[in-house]
């Protein structure tokens, strides 16, 4: 997973940053909430847009645990997730 383009399970959620329009976020089942740039460089031979920053979520025991949502600050400075055991 850590070696991917983009989520290796299905989306829950995504969002659009309040401020900056080419900037997005979306969670995953995967465990992962990931930032896009829609202006950053294609990569790869196929032309896929990369993620800009990942964010990973695991248990105590370092178990996955899935993304159920996600959020911008009204600024857009700081972002959350919500996960599916209802931990932020």
């Amino acid at each position: 997973m850590s070696n991917t383009k983009g989520h290796v399970a299905a989306i829950t959620d995504g969002r659009w940053h309040p401020r900056e329009r080419n900037l997005f976020m979306t969670a995953s089942l995967d465990g992962s909430m990931r930032v896009w740039d829609l202006n950053s460089k294609l990569v790869g031979v196929d032309q896929q847009l990369m993620h800009q920053s990942i964010i990973k979520s695991f248990t105590t025991k370092g178990i996955k645990l899935p993304f159920s949502g996600v959020t911008y600050s009204k600024s857009g400075a700081l972002l959350a997730g919500g996960c599916i055991d209802g931990s932020l």
